[in-house]
């Protein structure tokens, strides 16, 4: 209840929760006998979305950047692979499209695998059907692959929780069917939460946001830009009390002011 109220008051704060995900999943906690069938809906519903939002023409250049941006790609010659034809034509190769297809076709491929995986009765050591564990390791790379490069403005930690939450609920609890919950109480606002709202943010993403509306990568997220002349950031920096000086403070020991420029520019790009 604090949680939204605060969103009453502080929309900022309430969607930086990730209610999407964290609020409705410890709604779940509230019918204990629903308890994990209704989180492996929550679960599903954010592989689900996050699939779809995929389904667009500009997530190639988001692999692209990522990818090129990563600390453990080491190889020039692997890079400039990933642009048609560096540096005249920055638009994604065929490598990177490829990728970024495999990635979305990954996503919505494993979840099915661990929702199905319960129903098998083999057993791997005792611990797991083999689709069940294939499902798993399908996941753990998937999320291990989005952490391991570090992407630009991605909640790393949510990765983490995805993949706990996954051997937890599908691994450990596999038996667990998340299509039989009793509460119709929980069974609504699931559906509300995981159908109702992000199809409404993809018909209608000026209205809802794309946290909410699980529009992750479709590209509709919040986004401004503020322009100072060099006086007025000279005033902030004197009269505003900040944690750290403005970004072109804190790197002209380090630059000249055009490659300060170029820098920043990256970084919006």
């Amino acid at each position: 209840p604090l949680l939204l109220l605060l969103g009453l008051n502080d929309r900022a704060a309430f969607l930086a929760s990730r209610p999407e995900h964290y609020l409705i999943g410890l709604t779940c906690f509230l019918f204990p006998a629903d308890s994990l069938a209704g989180a492996k809906l929550v679960w599903l519903g954010i592989w689900f979305w996050a699939a779809t939002s995929k389904l667009n023409h500009h997530f190639p250049s988001v692999i692209t950047v990522m990818l090129s941006n990563s600390g453990l790609i080491r190889s020039t010659w692997l890079r400039r692979r990933l642009y048609r034809h560096f540096p005249d034509d920055l638009r994604p190769s065929r490598l990177a499209t490829t990728l970024a297809h495999a990635g979305t076709v990954t996503e919505y491929l494993f979840p099915l695998l661990l929702l199905f995986g319960g129903l098998s009765t083999g057993r791997i050591f005792g611990l797991a059907s083999p689709i069940t564990l294939l499902g798993l390791l399908l996941m753990t790379g998937f999320h291990a692959f989005i952490t391991s490069n570090f992407p630009m403005a991605v909640p790393l930690e949510w990765n983490v929780m995805m993949v706990y939450g996954g051997y937890l609920l599908f691994g450990y609890h596999a038996g667990v069917w998340p299509f039989g919950l009793s509460s119709p109480w929980l069974a609504a606002a699931l559906f509300l939460a995981l159908v109702v709202v992000p199809a409404a943010g993809n018909l209608w993403p000026g209205w809802i946001s794309f946290l909410l509306g699980m529009r992750f990568y479709a590209g509709n997220w919040v986004y401004s830009i503020w322009l100072f002349r060099d006086e007025a950031e000279e005033a902030i920096a004197r009269q505003v009390t900040t944690t750290s000086p403005l970004l072109p403070a804190q790197l002209k020991n380090m630059y000249d002011p055009d490659t300060i420029t170029s820098l920043l520019h990256k970084v919006i790009a």
